[in-house]
């Protein structure tokens, strides 16, 4: 499968993302001592609203903008992206997507959760 297309988005999509674990930083609040820190995901939005996020995380908010901006090039050369690399992520929310399955799954995984 490929992502191609011309009607997409692309944006930054800044996560807090764990960067290691260090049993010296465990307290009440992190007894798993994790230590986190945010990492700038290239996002990409079609017109409904599906999301796909690259799977590589950059340090750098500039970095990342530069690659948002080559990979819409891309796109908008007509270009497709590999899939392989990008994982789908849940829809924009209040999007078409999201009101036709993204709601629903954000409901189950409620429950699931207790």
């Amino acid at each position: 499968m490929s992502i191609s297309g011309k009607s997409f988005t692309v944006d930054v999509f800044p996560q807090l993302v764990t960067v290691e674990i260090n049993p010296e930083m465990a307290s009440r609040s992190n007894p798993g001592g994790e230590v986190r820190r945010e990492r700038y995901f290239a996002c990409i939005t079609n017109e409904d609203g599906d999301r796909w996020v690259h799977h590589h995380g950059l340090e750098s908010l500039e970095a990342c903008e530069r690659l948002c901006d080559r990979i819409k090039e891309r796109l908008d050369d007509g270009e497709s992206l590999n899939s392989e690399y990008w994982r789908e992520e849940r829809p924009e929310y209040g999007s078409k997507a999201y009101l036709q399955y993204g709601a629903q799954n954000d409901m189950e995984w409620e429950r699931a959760a207790g």
